[in-house]
């Protein structure tokens, strides 16, 4: 049994433990560890963490019937407490009965911040302690034969770990690590093949071996649990991919597909430190997990921190052949997704997923689901939304169907997508046409308007001075990618910008890869009422290789938005850093 009596109290949904002369209490932890609090006067109160340390913990413990203190937490670890701060600069020697005993001061200059807390210990002789990490996580080091030394991590796992935290006062563990985690440890390593039931009181009454191979990159750890935290891990996958199983009340459980969709997935894949999901699986396609089933009907919307803040069940009549997966991108790059049969700004879209190249049906398919592909790819923006397979048919699978994109998805991975229905044919597959940022035609449709382009500065028009159709030309099939151009009509014909004119007395034989590569002057008497515009060919697009490339070397776009061809009476306001 414990020395003295003690009483646990259910306080504001905090346990809170006092002493037998209830003068002494921890609050804000569990049974063994928390934020001290004193009753003085009739009030409790907190304790300053100036000059707090191991001994002024000892006392406090073995107050509240613990033989001894593990560690003496500061700065409010616990949380902040309320009201008074009783004690400040508490200086104990040890040996003190009570922390009223020991030397101390009236706070002075402390706040709530600097409240003091301890770690209690169950057992008299203090045989194993964390190292390397912070309070509640390090590497594991027990005291044999008068010395401390490290355990090796050879068949360290988690029944190991719970042992560790239970003899150091916590309810449970969170994680076992391996390969040093929190860094070498010195001197001996006592331990190895430790094999724990997890019912052990102590890591030393476990199975083991003494060290005859390991060193100290193998040195194990413990991540413990103060009151039951959630953990969330994939499992019987790979990395990136898994059952997602979630760790809560001390144990592992597994998650029913009832509404799991990719923004479920999303938030487990960003919990786990993956930027986003690719595929939120179901039918337990990582195998059926065992034991509990902790949530269902899950409906997160993308941005929570942990799934556990989602909208969620636990009632349930789920069984482990519905346990849900989640398939996590690695890092948003281009080869996730690519353009095919086009050039380098327009194409077939193909995603990379579950191993394989494949293809997106056109179903709802839109200019906000092409803004995200060709941001995720490096472009600013999208100026068209194709289908029917425009660029081509291909051989390859249909991949995804159905995507809803908002436009403000960093990958179309993160875009809600249906699975794919058999009718969706060959003949369906999705495109898109990209823009480079630096000119769109204005006001009139897809294929014709007023031109405006980026100087680094703002965007702007073209005076009709010398406009011709090899100036046009040069918009229609180097710019955007029409194979040819039917005319170049001046006199603001697409109507009047209100942004600056550039360039006017534009010459271009025709084969010039951008406009800025024809000859020009800056300087004009030019009004809006003779804006440049261009009409363009839309039989085909060009399959040769575009060599405009103009968005590595923008810097910060300024203008105030970007219109593209396809919806050019609503604005796309595009934002670079």
């Amino acid at each position: 049994m414990r020395l003295g009596l003690s009483l646990l109290l259910s306080c504001l949904g905090f346990m809170v433990r006092l002493s037998s002369s209830s003068r002494i209490r921890l609050a804000g932890g569990n049974d063994t560890a928390g934020r001290v609090e004193v009753l003085l006067n009739g009030e409790w109160g907190t304790v300053c963490d100036d000059s707090w340390d191991i001994q002024d913990a000892t006392v406090v413990c073995r107050q509240l019937g613990f033989p001894a203190a593990i560690s003496s937490p500061s700065k409010a670890f616990f949380g902040r407490g309320q009201g008074l701060i009783h004690l400040d600069n508490v200086a104990c020697k040890g040996h003190e009965k009570s922390i009223l005993d020991c030397p101390r001061s009236k706070n002075l200059n402390c706040g709530h911040s600097e409240d003091a807390g301890v770690v209690c210990s169950l057992n008299a002789l203090i045989e194993v302690r964390l190292a390397g990490g912070n309070d509640t996580s390090g590497r594991v080091e027990v005291f044999l034969d008068g010395q401390w030394g490290t355990v090796c991590d050879d068949s360290w796992g988690y029944n190991e770990a719970i042992v560790v935290c239970r003899q150091l006062g916590f309810p449970s563990a969170l994680e076992a690590t391996t390969n040093a985690l929190f860094g070498e440890g010195h001197g001996k390593i006592h331990l190895n093949d430790v094999d724990c039931a997890g019912h052990e009181k102590s890591i030393l009454q476990c199975p083991r071996s003494s060290n005859r191979k390991c060193v100290h990159a193998e040195d194990a750890g413990v991540v413990c649990s103060l009151n039951g935290k959630y953990l969330v891990r994939l499992a019987n996958g790979n990395e990136t991919a898994g059952r997602v199983e979630i760790f809560f009340n001390g144990l592992w459980g597994t998650v029913c597909d009832d509404s799991w969709d990719i923004q479920d997935a999303t938030v487990v894949c960003r919990m786990l430190g993956f930027p986003s999901a690719i595929d939120a699986t179901t039918n337990a396609s990582f195998g059926k997990g065992q034991g509990l089933i902790h949530v269902t009907n899950l409906a997160c919307n993308g941005n929570e921190s942990s799934i556990m803040k989602c909208p969620q069940s636990t009632e349930h009549k789920c069984g482990h052949d519905k346990d849900a997966g989640a398939v996590c991108l690695a890092e948003f790059n281009f080869s996730a997704v690519r353009l095919a049969d086009g050039n380098e700004t327009a194409g077939r879209v193909e995603v990379f997923f579950n191993g394989r190249w494949g293809t997106v049906c056109d179903d709802s398919w839109d200019i906000q689901d092409a803004i995200v592909v060709c941001r995720q790819i490096g472009f600013l923006g999208a100026l068209k939304a194709t289908s029917n397979s425009f660029f081509g048919e291909s051989q390859d699978d249909i991949q995804f169907d159905e995507v809803v994109c908002k436009g403000s998805e960093h990958s179309i991975f993160e875009c809600r997508r249906s699975n794919v229905d058999p009718s969706c044919g060959i003949m369906e597959d999705a495109g898109v046409i990209c823009s480079t940022g630096n000119f769109t035609v204005n006001n009139g449709n897809e294929i014709a308007g007023r031109v405006e382009l980026y100087n680094n500065v703002r965007c702007g028009t073209v005076c009709d001075d010398n406009w011709g159709i090899n100036d046009a030309r040069v918009i229609c099939r180097q710019q955007f990618g029409y194979n040819s151009t039917l005319s170049a009509p001046r006199k603001a014909a697409f109507g009047e910008g209100v942004r600056p004119i550039h360039f006017t007395s534009v010459r271009c034989p025709g084969h010039e890869n951008s406009l800025m590569d024809c000859e020009y002057k800056r300087k004009s008497d030019c009004m809006h009422n003779e804006d440049a515009n261009v009409t363009c060919s839309d039989v085909g697009y060009s399959k040769l290789k575009s060599i405009f490339k103009c968005f590595h070397s923008l810097g910060k776009c300024a203008c105030n938005s970007f219109v593209p061809l396809l919806i050019l009476t609503v604005p796309l306001k595009v934002a670079m850093n």
